[in-house]
């Protein structure tokens, strides 16, 4: 176990902890701004990285319905672990659910982030470092020309906000990252939201292709169609023909009008003996594509 890559990676996420009762304040300079952060913020950050673990959760409850798995796994050699998973999960209509789903929980993680990174302790009561009494730590710049006074946002909602008009690349400006790490995660955030708004479109796609029973239904409804189109002009085609035959028979005392009758008759039976052939082709088309 301890010669597996993934046991430390996942073992360097999992062990850091911060005693209780321990608590300490670094500084650091980000944009030309003093940042102060406490033990306490960065930990809880990182000890987010733990939902993660959520994921072999989901993963058997995907898997669950397909009995033996185990079994077919070691006859067929196919790896039936994560990828097969997220395959399971990204076809059919249940893949807009899923990629909605794990797009808002990424957005409130990548929330918290923002509000931990861009969140300074100099603003905190029982902070003492020495740093918050520089200039820097109260008079904040984004490009060292425009400045403000550094006031912290604390409302979660406010950072799911930003992180949404990152992910969507909307880019309205309304907020603005004032730290490198909240660059980070900000960019991070815009470069999630292009994969999953592309899973997103090829779940919608997939969900509209006809499957091979919906594509016999539809062939077996064209030919049904064919049929009904094919018996209408094959009845006027014959009322057509009965009244040219009629005409041709009268005995009008006005010559003229029976030319008249005669040659209406007669456009009226071509028309009708033309739709009737195009559609019994269109129906031998259909009878053959089913």
């Amino acid at each position: 176990v301890f010669t597996q890559t993934f046991f430390w990676l996942e073992f360097s996420i999992i062990a850091p902890h911060l005693p209780p009762y321990c608590t300490f304040e670094f500084a650091t300079t980000s944009m030309g701004n003093n940042v102060v952060y406490r033990a306490e913020t960065i930990f809880c950050a990182w000890n987010t990285l733990r939902v993660y673990l959520l994921w072999r959760s989901i993963k058997y409850i995907v898997l669950s319905p397909f009995p033996k798995r185990h079994t077919v796994s070691m006859y067929t050699s196919a790896k039936l672990q994560s990828s097969f998973a997220l395959k399971v999960m990204f076809d059919g209509w249940f893949a807009a659910f899923y990629v909605s789903a794990f797009w808002l929980s990424l957005l409130l993680w990548y929330g918290y982030l923002y509000r931990c990174v861009e969140t300074t302790a100099c603003q905190f009561l029982h902070t003492r470092h020495m740093d918050c009494e520089k200039r820097e730590a109260v008079l904040w710049t984004y490009d060292g020309v425009d400045y403000f006074y550094k006031v912290n946002d604390l409302h979660l909602s406010n950072s799911c906000w930003a992180m949404f008009v990152a992910s969507s690349s909307v880019g309205y400006g309304d907020m603005i990252p004032s730290t490198h790490l909240g660059r980070v995660v900000a960019a991070v955030s815009a470069l999630t939201g292009i994969v999953l708004v592309s899973l997103l479109t090829a779940a919608v796609g997939i969900g509209l292709i006809y499957t091979p029973i919906q594509q016999t239904a539809l062939s077996w409804l064209e030919r049904e169609k064919c049929r009904d189109q094919l018996q209408r002009w094959a009845a006027s085609y014959i009322i057509a023909w009965w009244r040219s035959r009629q005409i041709s028979k009268s005995k009008a005392s006005s010559k003229g009008g029976v030319v008249k009758r005669g040659k209406a008759a007669s456009r009226h039976l071509m028309t009708s003996r033309n739709n009737f052939r195009r559609v019994r082709l269109a129906g031998q088309v259909c009878e053959c594509a089913c």
